[in-house]
C-alpha cells in the first residue's frame, strides 16, 4: 500500500464518526417525524371513537323513538278500525285488519266488495226461489181462446155442478 493509500484510508477513518453521527441525526429527525405522526394519527382515532360513541346513542335514542312510533301507529291504526267497523255492521270484524291506516283502509274495501257481492247473490238467489204467498186468486176463467165448441161443452160442465 502506497502512502496516498494509507492517507486516503486514514481520512476515511477519520470522517467516519462525522458519517455515523450524520446518519444517527437523520434518522432521529425521522424518528420524531414519525413519532408526531403517529400522535397525531392516534389523537384523530380517538376523536372518531368518541363522534361513533355519540352516533351510537343517537342511534339508540332514534330506534326508542321509532319504536315508540310504531307503537303509536299500530294503537292508531286499531282505533281507526273500530270506527270504520262502527260505522259498517254489515261487514265481519274478522275481514277488517291492518297494522296501517292504509292496510286497513284496502282491507275494509275489500270486506265491503265482499259484502255487496254476497248480499247480491244472496238476492238473485232469492228471486228465483220466490213462490207467492197464499192461493192464487179466483176468478172468472178466460174462455175466449175457446173454440165454440169448447165454449159449449165447458158451459154443460158447469151447469150439471
Amino acid at each position: 500500500m502506497s502512502e496516498e493509500e494509507i492517507g486516503a484510508l486514514s481520512q476515511q477513518e477519520a470522517d467516519e464518526p462525522q458519517r455515523h453521527q450524520d446518519t444517527i441525526a437523520e434518522l432521529t429527525s425521522r424518528l420524531q417525524r414519525a413519532e408526531t405522526t403517529v400522535a397525531q394519527l392516534e389523537a384523530e382515532l380517538e376523536s372518531q371513537r368518541q363522534v361513533m360513541a355519540v352516533q351510537k346513542e343517537q342511534t339508540r335514542q332514534h330506534e326508542g323513538e321509532a319504536s315508540q312510533l310504531r307503537q303509536a301507529l299500530t294503537q292508531a291504526a286499531a282505533k281507526y278500525r273500530n270506527l270504520l267497523l262502527a260505522s259498517a255492521p254489515e261487514v265481519p270484524q274478522e275481514l277488517v285488519s291492518g297494522a296501517t291506516l292504509e292496510e286497513v283502509d284496502n282491507s275494509l274495501a275489500a270486506a265491503q266488495a265482499l259484502v255487496v257481492q254476497i248480499k247480491q247473490r244472496l238476492e238473485a238467489h232469492q228471486a228465483q226461489e220466490r213462490v207467492p204467498a197464499g192461493s192464487p186468486t179466483r176468478g172468472a176463467s178466460d174462455l175466449s181462446a175457446l173454440s165454440t165448441h169448447e165454449k159449449i161443452a165447458y158451459g154443460l160442465g158447469h151447469s150439471r155442478q
